[in-house]
């Protein structure tokens, strides 16, 4: 399966399809999770500038879609890696924690949908320092696992695996005015001739 980047196509790692009933019940159990994550959220979240509850929800769904396919992703190359937290945080509780862990690694992942993708390019947003949130504590190590959701095909690419450190130099201002002020993306055109690490 190709994944489109503004200046070409490049091969994904890894596709996964489901069927209707799988997809549906992937979906129903991440918009649980979104709901409750976003409602013990919220205020921390206006604090970034984010108002829209229904993108929220959707941003929180996919991510945790993205985090099923990259386990399964781990699971399927013969590897060990921890299971997905699907626990809700509160307060002072409140977890900035990796995804997943393989061999000790924090594994990162980010996911973007497929709507997304067409209109930016291939591309992942990670919280910059600003005074409107916290920095995202794994933009400059672990790995980093990138996703693109295809909610209407019930599909999920996963686009492969760098080593932050890697990778780190890559980061530019996000096309969008409003997250300009907070955010950082990674550019699927910037980093595929950067060798992947081997699952």
């Amino acid at each position: 399966m190709f994944v489109k980047s503004t200046n070409g196509v490049y091969v994904c790692t890894m596709t996964f399809r489901y069927t209707s009933k799988q997809w549906l019940d992937r979906v129903v159990r991440c918009m649980s999770f979104a709901d409750k994550e976003v409602k013990t959220s919220m205020g921390y979240r206006k604090q970034r500038g984010q108002w829209n509850v229904e993108k929220m929800k959707q941003d929180v769904a996919f991510g945790k879609l993205g985090e099923m396919a990259v386990y399964d992703y781990f699971v399927q190359a013969g590897q060990e890696v921890t299971p997905i937290d699907f626990e809700i945080y509160t307060g002072g509780n409140k977890s900035f924690d990796a995804d997943l862990y393989w061999k000790g690694q924090h594994v990162h992942v980010k996911t973007q949908s497929s709507e997304s993708a067409k209109r930016y390019g291939a591309s992942w947003t990670f919280q910059a320092q600003s005074k409107k949130g916290h920095e995202d504590p794994y933009r400059f190590e672990g790995i980093g696992v990138f996703c693109i959701v295809y909610p209407f095909e019930k599909r999920i690419d996963v686009c492969g695996a760098w080593k932050m450190q890697e990778i780190q130099h890559q980061f530019k201002e996000p096309k969008l005015k409003h997250l300009k002020h907070s955010k950082r993306c990674i550019y699927l055109d910037d980093i595929q001739d950067i060798p992947q690490i081997t699952i």
